[in-house]
């Protein structure tokens, strides 16, 4: 029968390191701790299980830190003893103990919480080892589902031998134990007759290393032994004990059973956890764990919905194109949010609070308690709807249709400056357009009156009878004729650039002969000065267009800087690719300016005084990008400014 006794309490005390287990290995749980979370750890374990009459009292400890629920004399004792067995070396004991607590004797169960893996104060403050504590009462449902299962009166005593719990009170008060017994694990107690013919049996319920906790007293009246004979005795000890082994093997299956229908609860969680919303758990109304099986249900549900109701939001907001413009989109987002959130209708209002447009026309009329959120992109202005599911949204159901709401706003922006800039764009067009055919007309324009005027002082030029100053201004009408008739090309080729219609010719020729007919061209008396070492390669390009650029970096070289030669180098400095580099000894370009001078009518500021459209730099872009090649600006170590372009080549087997 001790044995018996020993087996009933140590069911009970492993059903209860069983349900501290349970916990402890709840992810969710260890998280909750680890970043210590004080409302979650207490919503999730403390108040659940002390609320729910789980439990009588529970802690959870990390560190310096503690949430506990409970009765405070009990709940401090707790956390004493959670602390103890932390500060402990090793592990926290691997099954509970019993421990006289304030008002009574109580099973104790402690776990160890596993943070390994995780992050947050929790886990600093301590040390990465927490640990929780359930303790449940040896109370009056103890002693009433003893007495039911061995039909003798129990009562449970503390350390100091007062009563805490009786089946009988009567018969608990006259059989209280006389001494403290000194073993618990005795194959044999010898009964005490008490008074009143009340013969007890008591047993010690062991605290572990702080001795004894209790005493668990089984009495009967001695009358009942008379009526059936003192030589019945140990039959009816051995009954008694046979009725306490079938009592702890119940006791066994029946938290076998809690185990199972809390390890589905925690599968369902985890599931939760992990994204599947699909797998319902057990509930009804039976006890605590159905009916938080039935709420983890909802719950799962009410995911779900949600879940749901994100991916139909992002596709209709992926679906809202800028380029459809608003009219479509404010249909659109109101349509989207009908179906979206099963609103009867749906409308936007303005800043001045006037409805702007209604989906279905008219439904607003009869729209009870609608729901509101700000577009946020646009100011003042709000998307409403209305049905009959609105009463019954959430906070989380308000905050999906105002993320909606402020989503489509951006939605709604970004196609009103779609439009503004389509608008604009095709002005832009337009104006340009005017520009190239103004520019075209002038150059066309211009041609015939400059080749008549370049044709008059060639024959001037040559002409008899005259002096040595008219043949001078002949010279000069005719360099002047030239250059203006170059102007004139540059302002064709960029029309030609901006129409697209330049196509370039692709043919070898060698860089060195093109550079001495673009600076012939210039008519200068200046000193050019010519390097050439891109021996073996040739350029492949339109000879023309190379030419043209030559002319530009040649012209600007002699226009902007005062006097001293041009030198122009010409090497292989990456293979396929030869860099021709023409400098001037002039002032250079600042470096703020360096970028700015190669767009259309830009010039720097150390241009000064002298002639220029600005198109020459922009136009000599243009044609190398049309080419394959590439022009830059270079500081060099020698001052002056220098100009280096690049063109495709080819290698050739012999000398040019």
């Amino acid at each position: 029968m001790p044995r018996a006794v020993e087996s009933i309490l140590g069911s009970d005390a492993a059903a209860l390191d069983r349900l501290a287990e349970s916990y402890t290995t709840w992810n969710v749980l260890q998280d909750e701790v680890a970043g210590l979370h004080d409302q979650a750890i207490a919503s999730s374990v403390v108040d659940f299980q002390v609320d729910q009459g789980g439990v009588d009292a529970a802690v959870v400890v990390a560190g310096d830190h503690a949430v506990a629920g409970g009765p405070s004399d009990i709940v401090g004792t707790l956390e004493r003893l959670v602390r103890a067995a932390l500060d402990t070396p090793g592990a926290m004991p691997s099954a509970g103990l019993y421990a006289d607590l304030a008002g009574g004797v109580y099973h104790v169960a402690f776990q160890p919480i596993d943070l390994s893996g995780r992050s947050g104060p929790g886990v600093e403050a301590a040390g990465g080892r927490a640990g929780l504590a359930f303790a449940e009462r040896l109370g009056s449902d103890f002693v009433v589902a003893a007495k039911r299962l061995t039909g003798f009166d129990v009562a449970v005593y503390d350390v100091s031998g007062a009563l805490t719990a009786a089946s009988d009170q009567t018969i608990a008060e006259q059989s209280a134990p006389a001494d403290r017994v000194a073993s618990a694990t005795a194959d044999v107690l010898v009964a005490q007759r008490r008074p009143n013919d009340i013969v007890a049996v008591a047993f010690p319920v062991g605290g572990g290393a702080s001795g004894a906790a209790g005493t668990v007293v089984v009495a009967t009246q001695l009358g009942l032994a008379a009526a059936i004979g003192a030589s019945l005795l140990p039959y009816l000890a051995v009954l008694l004990a046979l009725v306490l082994v079938f009592a702890a093997s119940l006791a066994v299956y029946l938290a076998d059973l809690l185990r199972r229908r809390l390890g589905a609860l925690e599968a369902g969680i985890a599931a939760v956890a992990a994204g599947d919303l699909t797998a319902p758990l057990p509930g009804g109304d039976r006890d605590p764990l159905d009916r938080l099986g039935a709420s983890h249900n909802r719950l799962a549900a009410a995911l779900e919905r949600r879940e749901r109701i994100v991916w139909r939001s992002l596709e209709a907001l992926e679906a809202l194109r800028p380029d459809r413009g608003p009219t479509a989109l404010v249909g659109a987002v109101l349509d989207a949010g009908r179906s979206i959130f099963e609103l009867d209708a749906c409308w936007l209002r303005d800043a001045n609070d006037a409805v702007m447009t209604i989906a279905p026309p008219g439904k607003i009329a009869v729209a009870p308690a609608p729901v509101s959120a700000n577009l946020g992109a646009i100011p003042g202005h709000r998307l409403e709807g209305a049905g009959p599911s609105v009463g019954a949204w959430t906070v989380a159901d308000r905050a999906l249709f105002g993320l909606f709401a402020r989503e489509a706003g951006v939605a709604l922006r970004n196609a009103g400056l779609h439009e503004e800039t389509a608008r604009r764009t095709e002005q832009l067009g337009r104006a340009h357009a005017l520009q190239r055919e103004f520019v075209r007309g002038l150059g066309h324009n211009l041609q015939a009156p400059l080749a008549r005027i370049l044709m008059a002082s060639e024959g001037l030029a040559v002409a008899s009878g005259l002096d040595k100053a008219g043949r001078r201004r002949a010279d000069e009408i005719n360099a002047d004729a030239d250059r203006l008739a170059r102007v004139v090309r540059e302002l064709l080729t960029a029309t030609r650039l901006d129409a697209g219609v330049f196509v370039p010719a692709s043919e070898p020729f060698a860089l060195a002969p093109a550079v001495r007919r673009a600076w012939h061209a210039l008519g200068t008396d200046r000193r050019l000065d010519l390097v050439d070492r891109s021996t073996g390669w040739l350029a492949v390009a339109d000879r023309e267009a190379a030419e043209q650029v030559l002319w530009i970096l040649l012209d600007n070289a002699i226009r902007y800087a005062p006097a001293g030669p041009v030198h122009v180098s010409i090497s292989s400095d990456e293979p396929g690719e030869p860099t021709v580099r023409v400098r001037d000894e002039g002032p250079g370009v600042p470096r703020a300016e360096r970028a700015r001078i190669f767009r259309r009518f830009q010039r720097g500021s150390t241009a000064g005084g002298h002639e220029g459209t600005g198109l020459g730099l922009d136009v000599a872009r243009r044609l190398l990008r049309t080419m394959g090649g590439r022009i830059r600006y270079e500081e060099g170590r020698e001052g002056g400014a220098t100009f280096a372009f690049t063109l495709p080549a080819e290698r050739v087997a012999g000398p040019e």
